[in-house]
């Protein structure tokens, strides 16, 4: 008797932890959908009033081949609230997914290999920044409004670590708020 107990409270811990991979499975996949939109939201002609680089953008498919073909640098998108520089950051995220990470304003529930808790807005952000500059899969960074929940002395300094890790990689963003330092 005491051995099928054994048996079956394994079998019960094996059916236990097959249910917890599922969920894991689970959430996994609700994360990555939600930050890898469908490839039919490629890039489309951008409303009006959205610029890159203080430039106005002819069409989607234009800043697609302008940002492939750049080595590495930091691209400001700018525009008006509701012109639609999210949704072109998510036809940038569609029209290259493997070679490109987009961080959403809140991007702490997402998977990374350093732990965030505990630590300040600030802190995250540099950690994230960091771990983004050893994946050498990420050539293209879209950030959007990055700087929404950061003070301006940890807006100086994730501001400084862009800048050096726009030397190895493509960086876009869209930034909150207009600050002294662009």
């Amino acid at each position: 008797l005491t051995r099928i107990f054994h048996i079956l409270n394994s079998l019960g811990a094996l059916v236990y932890q097959v249910l917890e991979f599922r969920a894991a499975d689970a959430a996994l996949r609700f994360v990555f959908e939600a930050t890898t939109p469908p490839a039919q939201h490629a890039p489309q002609p951008p409303c009006e009033g959205i610029l890159l680089n203080d430039a106005p953008i002819p069409d989607g498919p234009a800043l697609v081949k302008q940002l492939r073909s750049a080595p590495c640098g930091r691209y400001p998108l700018r525009g008006p609230n509701g012109s639609g520089k999210t949704t072109l950051l998510l036809g940038l995220k569609a029209a290259d997914p493997d070679n490109t990470l987009y961080l959403p304003v809140s991007f702490e529930q997402l998977a990374w290999r350093s732990a965030l808790d505990g630590l300040s807005s600030g802190e995250r952000m540099m950690r994230v920044l960091a771990e983004v500059g050893e994946m050498p899969e990420v050539r293209c960074l879209l950030l959007d409004e990055w700087d929404a929940n950061l003070d301006q002395g940890n807006i100086r300094r994730a501001d400084a670590a862009l800048a050096e890790l726009a030397q190895r990689k493509v960086v876009v963003e869209v930034r909150h708020r207009r600050s002294a330092l662009n």
